[in-house]
């Protein structure tokens, strides 16, 4: 099971993935807004990260997480709101698998 520190890590490696060569880079942080209006991430821009993540936790983990399923868009708040929040909802899906 990966820990907070490795999901923060993994979560770092594919934003660096997502914005290599592009012409404003975001530094990592657990704070950082990654859609809304503080947002740094545009519609293809996050589809391109999540994608990302979805392919390091299944090389790290071995296991199919479906970051994007329906339980993601039955919140109230999204989990794709931030770092911090979107690594909170990978430890509980990994919790449940």
């Amino acid at each position: 099971m990966l820990t907070q520190n490795d999901i923060y890590a993994l979560l770092q490696e594919a934003l660096d993935i997502t914005q290599k060569g592009a012409t404003v880079v975001h530094p990592f942080s657990p704070s950082l807004q990654l859609l809304g209006r503080e947002g740094v991430l545009d519609s293809l821009d996050a589809m391109i990260f999540l994608d990302n993540v979805d392919e390091l936790l299944k090389a790290k983990t071995g296991k199919n997480i479906m970051l994007m399923g329906e339980d993601a868009f039955a919140r109230e708040d999204t989990p794709f709101a931030s770092i911090a929040s979107l690594a909170a909802y990978i430890e509980e899906l990994l919790a449940k698998n």
